[in-house]
């Protein structure tokens, strides 16, 4: 079971995992909720995850911070446009934050210079709302249902036109 944990925490799906730590394809296939969802197996991965994120020096309001860092990134931070408006890129204005919320492509623009050229741009800021979204819970969808008459209800009636073949009659 340990073994199978280990490949869980290395990023296996817990079916491969098992596959790999020993257990029989019909076990892996067919258990492997059961082997995982045990209060052993879990508290053992929940340990693991804990002492990650020590390791790490990571938790729940580091990654949030991390997000909401992505989400409020805007290039546009660093444009400074010239009296003719041409515009550059003045990288002295560039922040922590935003920094780490870039993504960049450096290259050489010509053989022989000393000029780079550059090109920036944000990381996925929907994504990084998406996720924060979801950590905070703001996504749940509820379905209000109204009505006169129950689901059981309309069953029944459904089922009373069909034995006094009214609903027959109409797909002929």
């Amino acid at each position: 079971m340990l073994r199978a944990v280990d490949y869980v925490m290395r990023g296996m799906t817990k079916k491969n995992a098992l596959l790999k730590a020993g257990y029989s394809d019909s076990v892996a296939s067919t258990d492997a909720v059961s082997v995982f969802g045990r209060d052993d197996v879990k508290a053992e991965i929940e340990r693991r995850r804990k002492r990650i994120a020590m390791k790490a020096n990571v938790d729940a309001a580091w990654i949030v911070k991390r997000l909401m860092d992505i989400a409020n990134a805007d290039i546009a931070d660093l444009l400074i446009v010239d009296d003719i408006g041409n515009t550059r890129l003045d990288m002295a204005l560039m922040t922590p934050q935003l920094r780490r919320a870039l993504e960049g492509e450096f290259s050489l623009s010509e053989e022989g210079t000393s000029s780079v050229r550059m090109r920036v741009k944000t990381t996925d800021k929907l994504r990084a709302l998406e996720m924060l979204g979801k950590y905070l819970d703001m996504f749940t969808d509820t379905v209000k249902v109204e009505g006169e008459i129950s689901l059981i209800e309309r069953l029944h009636a459904g089922r009373s036109r069909v034995s006094d073949g009214i609903i027959s009659e109409d797909l002929d």
